[in-house]
């Protein structure tokens, strides 16, 4: 299945919000001599450098800091730019409290039921799992109590749903057939596949609860009764006759365009394989065939 398609009016009031930023920046000269903003279709603005010759540069440390200025400066001298000081992360205690939630899944993270999962599906399990831990258990108090030190007989149905919508990032946008009224706006995730992940990530610790942990959790898994958001079933169209015809009248054999549609097409293999084909994949019988 491929993957959701994002809401269209997300996509453009992200874009629409980035350009008035940029516009901000370039028009209001707060940017200075060569550097200029540039807005992205993900919402980012991204400030760049353009020096008299030579590529363009991307500034990576927030605009008017000093890190801002002294990366700058050496980049109109030529020299090597300093590292970027990243922000610390929110601080976690080395020893989760018993009984929480940090230290259920701390205990899951060295049980056999997760050691089942390859390498990559026990290190993005475990990323968004520890992310959890530091989510503010209410919003309006972000330097107030966590998820991961609430008791696990309270870790239940609100609490799992309030994690899926601070990950699928709930946006309000307006409504199609009302877009002036704002008090018919509609509020959408606009990362709902993220929300389905982390239930799912949690639906398999308490999965695990059940048999090791049966009065902690009451013998119940709480992220099953989590509804997912749906998932979009369009996914990629297949292309009609016509439009492959139209492609391969522009595109003639010997292009490298030509090439990546003849190997997607004729082999059926995903992007990522289509990338890795080539004579070393040949498998020969005895006879040379």
């Amino acid at each position: 299945m491929g993957r959701p398609a994002l809401d269209p009016a997300i996509k453009a009031a992200r874009y629409e919000a980035a350009r008035i930023e940029a516009r901000r920046l370039n028009n209001g000269k707060l940017l200075p001599r060569r550097v200029y903003a540039t807005p992205m279709p993900t919402g980012k603005v991204y400030i760049r450098y353009e020096p008299a010759t030579g590529p363009k540069v991307m500034l990576r440390s927030p605009i008017g800091s000093a890190e801002f200025y002294d990366e700058l400066s050496a980049l109109m001298r030529g020299t090597a730019r300093p590292p970027v000081r990243r922000a610390a992360s929110p601080p976690r205690s080395a020893v989760s409290q018993p009984g929480t939630w940090q230290a259920l899944c701390e205990e899951f993270f060295e049980s056999s039921a997760f050691r089942k999962y390859a390498a990559r599906c026990r290190r993005v399990r475990r990323r968004v799992l520890e992310r959890t831990w530091s989510e503010p258990i209410h919003g309006q108090e972000p330097n107030g109590l966590r998820f991961g030190a609430m008791p696990v007989e309270r870790f239940r149905f609100k609490a799992i749903s309030i994690l899926k919508e601070r990950f699928a990032r709930i946006a309000t946008v307006p409504d199609e057939m009302y877009p002036a009224d704002r008090r018919k706006d509609r509020c959408i995730p606009t990362a709902p596949e993220a929300g389905n992940s982390v239930v799912r990530y949690i639906r398999a610790v308490f999965e695990w609860a059940k048999e090791q942990h049966p009065d902690a959790v009451d013998g119940r898994n709480w992220a099953r009764e989590v509804r997912l958001y749906p998932s979009s079933r369009s996914g990629f169209k297949v292309w009609k006759a016509e439009q492959c015809a139209a492609y391969e009248a522009r595109h003639p054999r010997g292009t490298l365009a030509r090439l990546v549609y003849d190997l997607a097409k004729f082999s059926g293999q995903r992007v990522s394989d289509v990338a890795r084909l080539g004579p070393h994949m040949l498998d020969h019988d005895y006879k040379g065939r």
